[in-house]
């Protein structure tokens, strides 16, 4: 199954960062970034189907529509076993972790900045994702 990454927040300087941590890895190929929910699921309602899978990092608090929100949509697809989520935050909030762990599709909740040690977890999820 093909896989595309998603990174969502609405900070530019953490999509800067998410960029730069991706550059030369497996996961910078195709990768898309988002200044929000909105954008992001316009794209994923466009290109999700039963041969594609997302992998998606993404923000909690964002205007417009937060990341609770996204994942509530996401939840609700057709296609929602074809999602996987980490959840990228500021939110140390125990609450919000209980509260993630509720959704199928997270598969892992850090707190920013994500840094290269948070690869490992990406690596093992896609070596999920790539047995189907």
């Amino acid at each position: 199954m093909k896989t595309k990454i998603l990174i969502i927040d609405d900070d530019e300087m953490t999509l800067l960062i998410h960029r730069e941590l991706l550059k030369g890895s497996e996961f910078s190929f195709g990768a898309k970034y988002f200044n929000g929910a909105k954008p992001a699921l316009k794209y994923i309602e466009k290109n999700i189907s039963y041969e594609l899978s997302f992998l998606i990092l993404l923000d909690l608090g964002m205007p417009e529509m937060d990341g609770w929100q996204l994942l509530e949509i996401l939840n609700k697809s057709q296609f929602r076993n074809n999602i996987y989520v980490v959840l990228v935050t500021a939110s140390e909030n125990e609450a919000d972790k209980i509260r993630a762990a509720a959704y199928k599709q997270v598969h892992g909740f850090v707190t920013k900045p994500f840094v290269l040690e948070h690869f490992k977890m990406l690596k093992t999820i896609k070596k999920v994702i790539d047995s189907f």
